[in-house]
C-alpha cells in the first residue's frame, strides 16, 4: 500500500427521480441494503488503512483476493477483467495539483448488476463533477445504470488527461517567449520536467485505450450497449489524440 489513509465510505443511492448521498463507517452488512428495487448505488472507498474492509469484500461479497490485491496496489496499469457476477477495472488518474505538480493516482472498479464500487487510496481526485451531475440529475447518469457510471467516471478522468495536456502547452509557451527574451539555466530544467511528464501521460493513455476495447469487445452482461456506444466515443476521442 502507498499510504495509511484512514477509510472514508460515500454510498450514492440513485433513480431517475432521486439522489441521496450518506457517510457510512464499513461496508459489513451493507449488502442487504443495495437491493431496492430499481435504485443504482455507487460505494465509493477512499483509504485503504482497513484491513476488516478487505475482509468483508471477500466473504460477503466473494471478491477475489487477487483482486483485492491489485486494489491495494496502487501502481497498476489500466486493465478490464470479467469475473461472472462482477467486472473488474483499473484506470490512472491524471492531475496537477495546486503547485502544478503532476498527481498520478489509481481507481479500481468492482462492477456489478446495480452497484459500482470505486477505490481510490488517496482523498484528492478530479471527479467532483462526475458528483455534481448525479446531484442534479443531468443527462443520462441516473438512467444509464451502473456501467454508464462507470463510464462517466472513466471519462471524466481522459477529460482531465487533455486539460492537462492543455496546461503543458501553455507552459511551452511561455518558456519558449522566455528563451527568446532572457535564457538562463531553468529554461532547461522546466522543458525537461514537462517532457518526463508527457512520458508519464503517455504511459496512461495507450493502456486506458487499450483497456476501453478490451471493454468494448466484452460479452459481459453487466456493460450494457448504451454504455458501450458512449465508450466507443471515449475510445475513438483516445485514438485521434494519441
Amino acid at each position: 500500500m502507498s499510504t495509511l489513509s484512514n477509510l472514508r465510505i460515500s454510498l450514492h443511492t440513485y433513480d431517475v427521480n432521486s439522489y441521496k448521498v450518506e457517510q457510512i463507517s464499513s461496508l459489513m452488512g451493507l449488502k442487504n441494503r443495495l437491493n431496492e428495487n430499481g435504485m443504482s448505488y455507487w460505494v465509493e472507498v477512499k483509504g485503504f488503512n482497513s484491513i476488516a474492509m478487505f475482509e468483508t469484500l471477500s466473504k460477503e461479497y466473494g471478491i477475489n483476493k487477487l483482486i483485492l490485491e491489485d486494489i491495494t496496489r496502487t501502481y497498476q496499469r489500466p486493465k478490464y477483467e470479467e469475473y461472472g457476477a462482477y467486472d473488474f477495472a483499473i484506470s490512472r488518474m491524471l492531475y496537477l495539483d495546486e503547485e502544478q505538480n503532476l498527481e498520478n493516482e489509481q481507481l479500481s472498479f468492482i462492477l456489478t448488476s446495480n452497484v459500482l464500487f470505486t477505490f481510490q487510496d488517496r482523498y484528492e481526485d478530479c471527479l467532483e463533477a462526475v458528483r455534481k451531475r448525479l446531484e442534479i440529475g443531468k443527462g443520462n447518469i441516473r438512467i444509464g445504470g451502473s456501467s454508464y457510471l462507470m463510464y462517466a467516471l472513466m471519462d471524466m478522468m481522459t477529460d482531465e488527461y487533455f486539460s492537462v495536456l492543455g496546461n503543458w502547452s501553455e507552459q511551452l509557451d511561455l518558456i519558449e517567449d522566455r528563451l527568446f527574451e532572457k535564457p538562463d539555466k531553468t529554461i532547461m530544467f522546466d522543458t525537461q520536467l514537462i517532457k518526463r511528464n508527457l512520458i508519464t501521460l503517455r504511459r496512461v493513455a495507450w493502456p486506458e485505450r487499450d483497456k476501453m476495447n478490451d471493454i468494448l469487445r466484452s460479452d459481459s452482461p453487466l456493460i450494457n450497449e448504451q454504455t458501450k456506444i458512449y465508450i466507443r466515443d471515449a475510445y475513438d476521442r483516445l485514438c485521434a489524440d494519441h
